[in-house]
């Protein structure tokens, strides 16, 4: 099935087996993606799934696989990434590296790094989805969870460690932030 029903710019897409086969346009990007984020994926299927808004799911009953898996996988992954960073790196008790965490992993914070990404530019999502500006800040910020999921399991045995790298350098070092 072909198909120009992306939302973020109506670009091409092959529906093949149940999986999104991206258009040379957006695979193009993905692959610019690839190079700013610093990992290449071996399993196309799971970058693209880490795009796939449940909203957009719903509308297209031939998918089946949204990024929610990923982006609870990506929130746990993040989370111990963070908490491992602040054990190694940070003096102090529990309570406070708590409170220190929470700003890593808050929506607002990770919103704002999937904006400097321009994930949202890759999402696609259902109609009213598109539409709804008051949930920007938790689709972009689960969106980046998704992608973190993603590269651990893309990153099979060294997974963990190159979700680490990206968490590092895009979320807990990042300067632009």
């Amino acid at each position: 099935m072909l198909g120009r029903d992306w939302k973020n710019g109506n670009r091409e897409f092959l529906l093949l087996n149940n999986t999104i086969i991206l258009g040379e346009d957006i695979l193009n990007k993905l692959t610019d993606l690839e190079k700013k984020i610093g990992f290449e994926f071996d399993d196309e299927d799971l970058l693209n799934q880490a795009f796939v808004h449940s909203s957009y799911l719903n509308e297209h009953n031939e998918l089946n696989q949204c990024n929610e898996r990923l982006e609870f996988l990506g929130d746990a992954v993040l989370e111990l990434v963070v908490t491992e960073h602040m054990y190694e790196n940070l003096i102090g008790q529990e309570g406070e590296l708590h409170k220190e965490r929470v700003k890593f992993v808050k929506n607002d914070y990770l919103s704002e790094i999937a904006n400097n990404l321009r994930l949202d530019n890759f999402l696609m999502k259902g109609n009213g989805e598109s539409n709804n500006e008051d949930g920007i800040n938790t689709r972009t910020s689960n969106v980046l969870e998704a992608l973190i999921g993603a590269i651990f399991l893309d990153g099979k045995e060294t997974g963990y460690q190159k979700a680490k790298e990206f968490v590092l350098k895009h979320v807990i070092l990042n300067p632009n932030v």
